[in-house]
């Protein structure tokens, strides 16, 4: 081998040791760490992503190390959450264009201000989407871009304003009442933040979304006087009861 060739493919490794971490099969990658709010990383935690509310997340478990590495994934919008017993769950919403690394935080459950979703609770049975073939896609469509922003809207768990692109705010009222049945499930999404937006919304829909009642009803009283009961609160008020 020429001296030439040699420096070449010293070069090549070292340029693939610092490049980026992407999967093998070309996708991009997600890597971070889990650690308490002692700063103790923690191996074992499980990892949950997803792109898509109504379906499964894929999951993975930190390593001895408290690391996670997701690959394979395309570029879009991710919820990414940890899933830890005796600790709050801890969410995270990520623009996706490039390698990215995202470090959780996670501290002990506060079972006293823990706003769950009661396991015993019966959801009320899924509202009709439009018929229209067209309309429903379009429906579907505003309603996950409607949850993409919601992950990643600056107000956390408790937003005190719906964080949405005015264009977006927009799409969604001139659909009325249709939007309703596509945003009333992500009253039980186990994101907290996806919730309150959620409520926010509907309450900005006024009358529009009178079929969402039966799923704020219950949610009533149940967080005491937290930021999430009063929006509860409001929002049935502005749309009204029957």
């Amino acid at each position: 081998m020429s001296t030439m060739m040699a420096a070449l493919l010293v070069i090549a490794v070292l340029l693939g040791q610092s490049a980026p971490a992407q999967s093998g099969d070309g996708g991009l990658s997600i890597r971070g760490t889990v650690a308490d709010q002692w700063k103790a990383l923690i191996p074992g935690a499980t990892i949950e992503i997803r792109s898509d509310p109504n379906k499964p997340p894929e999951k993975i478990v930190t390593d001895e190390r408290g690391v996670y590495v997701l690959r394979g994934l395309v570029p879009g919008v991710y919820e990414i959450s940890t899933v830890l017993p005796g600790f709050e769950r801890n969410f995270q919403g990520v623009d996706l264009k490039a390698p990215a690394n995202v470090d959780f935080v996670v501290r002990l459950q506060n079972v006293e201000t823990c706003a769950c979703i009661s396991s015993s609770a019966q959801p009320p049975a899924p509202l009709p989407m439009p018929k229209d073939t067209l309309r429903r896609a379009k429906v579907e469509q505003m309603a996950l871009r409607f949850w993409q922003e919601a992950i990643q809207a600056k107000g956390g768990n408790n937003p005190q304003q719906i964080d949405l692109p005015q264009p977006l705010l927009n799409d969604l009222r001139s659909l009325g009442s249709d939007i309703v049945p596509a945003l009333a499930p992500l009253l039980q999404d186990v994101n907290p933040g996806v919730r309150h937006s959620t409520v926010l919304m509907l309450g900005a829909l006024g009358p529009d979304a009178r079929e969402a009642l039966p799923y704020l009803w219950p949610m009533q009283g149940g967080h005491g006087r937290t930021a999430f009961a009063q929006s509860v609160d409001k929002a049935i008020e502005s749309i009204g009861r029957r």
